[in-house]
């Protein structure tokens, strides 16, 4: 999960900046299904930030350029910041109705009329930013947590099974900000998987796992075949601590042996 949670969070981010919005604002967000979850975020907004944001609506058509001028304008008259707050339902969801909007610090406020544009044109980037933080978050999440089916693949031989299945996270690494965006781009453009593997040799005979290696970077296209994605490597450990298991329960076994 520790994974899943900072991708979520680095995509989120990356909306925001993509809005004009701060990077730095909090993030919040609940995907499990359920009625009021969603993503939400908070924090404060300056002039300068309110200008960035609309001058963003400009260059995205969703405002006119002498609008934003007017309000630009008036906005850096009124020398205030605009905050996102919780409201009473931010404590328990995560979505764009538990967002409050809230006129600070500034010695010269904007008037109400002016207050209400910015207000609106701020809200409309609020819920369309989590609206998509939300879907691409349940994308993410339906990516990387293991599936209704985990057993990926199986292979048989005369007393082995060799087992490739889905597994919760098992590293968190420091991955780098490109990193992170080109798997997220994978995920939501190609439909990849990024799925943590447990790697089993099974004894046919008891059904006690001999020996298991983890991989935590498997990274799946849709249709791609074993050969591409599956790293050997993987195998290898799996079989070597599988072979260090068998010779140690043949040592115990030969020793029992002896003193009988």
């Amino acid at each position: 999960m520790d994974k899943l949670c900072t991708l979520t969070e680095h995509h989120c981010r990356n909306l925001l900046t993509g809005y004009g919005w701060p990077r730095d604002m909090e993030i919040a967000f609940r995907l499990s299904y359920s009625q009021g979850d969603g993503a939400a975020f908070y924090g404060h907004l300056t002039c300068e930030d309110l200008s960035r944001i609309l001058e963003q609506q400009v260059s995205r058509g969703e405002l006119r350029k002498a609008e934003c001028r007017r309000l630009v304008r008036r906005i850096e008259a009124s020398d205030t910041v605009l905050y996102l707050e919780r409201n009473a339902f931010g404590h328990r969801y995560a979505h764009a109705g538990c967002i409050r909007y809230v006129w600070r610090d500034g010695d010269c406020a904007p008037d109400n009329d002016v207050a209400g544009e910015i207000e609106s044109l701020i809200r409309s980037d609020v819920e369309a930013l989590c609206r998509q933080m939300a879907c691409d978050g349940y994308l993410l999440q339906e990516a990387m947590l293991p599936s209704s089916e985990p057993v990926v693949f199986q292979r048989n031989t005369a007393n082995f099974v060799v087992r490739v299945e889905e597994t919760e996270d098992v590293y968190c690494g420091d991955d780098d900000a490109e990193f992170r965006n080109e798997l997220i781009a994978l995920i939501l453009d190609k439909g990849a998987c990024y799925r943590p593997l447990a790697i089993s040799v099974v004894s046919t005979t008891s059904g006690n796992t001999m020996g298991t290696a983890w991989a935590g970077d498997a990274l799946r296209l849709p249709g791609q075949p074993v050969r591409a994605w599956f790293d050997r490597h993987w195998l290898t450990e799996a079989t070597e601590e599988a072979r260090q298991t068998i010779n140690a329960l043949t040592q115990a076994f030969s020793t029992f042996v002896k003193t009988h």
